[in-house]
């Protein structure tokens, strides 16, 4: 029961103001209750999560170290922190769950978004056991949601958040209560790998060559770009208006 449990939670934020770590923050108290916090680097408002009698908040790992102990805790909940935990950290806990922005064990690991996009699959979120292995599938529970053609990679994103938080309001209760246990699912190890930074386009820079295909359609977009008739492609079956804004960046 929840009421037995001490439970700890990592928690991070998004780089967008979509106000995830507050959002996270909020239903960690009022579905909970008891539980203390660490914040993650990347919660940049630290000042506006308040320790109540119920909940302390640490401001980092350090802060936590002097003030509190893991022997404490029998509960870890990763909620958006970007930290990956060693496999005799995790062992220190009797549950450890993570909320992963992706419907696993599509786009393990980062950049799920832009994964789910480009693919047009595998979006959705994912409540699952955390072992040394990076967001490999022991699922408490998954919900997938649609990728379409014509949304852009940050609407994929927005979609993947708000189905994160979906379903940790909806289950973690569950979860914590022994109601839901974690299901094994099996995958493809070659097709559902972990996709690393360096697959990710650097600086989001894709490199056109000026004979290529590429660069031809893009002359040809800009070039029929007009107030009252703008340029169209047909895909699928379906028609869109497409429009090329270039903007060159300064060199810093």
């Amino acid at each position: 029961m929840i009421n037995n449990d001490k439970i700890l939670i990592y928690l991070g934020s998004d780089k967008f103001s979509l106000n995830l770590g507050k959002k996270l923050y909020q239903i960690s108290v009022r579905k909970i209750g008891k539980c203390n916090f660490i914040l993650d680097q990347s919660i940049k408002d630290k000042k506006n999560f308040k320790s109540t009698i119920k909940n302390k908040v640490f401001k980092n790992f350090s802060d936590f170290r002097k003030k509190d102990n893991f022997k404490n805790y029998n509960i870890l909940i990763n909620l958006w922190g970007g930290k990956i935990f060693s496999e005799k950290f995790l062992n220190k806990f009797e549950k450890k769950i993570n909320l992963h922005p992706s419907y696993l064990p599509y786009w393990r690991g980062k950049n799920s978004a832009f994964y789910a996009n480009t693919f047009k699959v595998g979006n959705g979120a994912t409540l699952h056991e955390m072992n040394k292995k990076i967001d490999y599938p022991n699922i408490y529970v998954r919900e997938k949601t649609k990728v379409f053609f014509e949304e852009t990679g940050f609407q994929t994103y927005v979609k993947s958040v708000q189905t994160c938080l979906k379903i940790y309001e909806k289950y973690i209760k569950g979860i914590l209560n022994g109601k839901l246990k974690p299901k094994k699912i099996s995958f493809d190890k070659k097709k559902n790998r972990v996709y690393f930074k360096k697959e990710f386009p650097k600086n989001h820079n894709i490199k056109i060559k000026k004979n290529s295909e590429l660069f031809k359609f893009i002359d040809k977009v800009k070039s029929l770009d007009f107030p009252l008739s703008k340029c169209q492609i047909s895909m699928s079956k379906k028609n869109y208006n497409i429009s090329i804004i270039l903007k060159e960046l300064k060199k810093k």
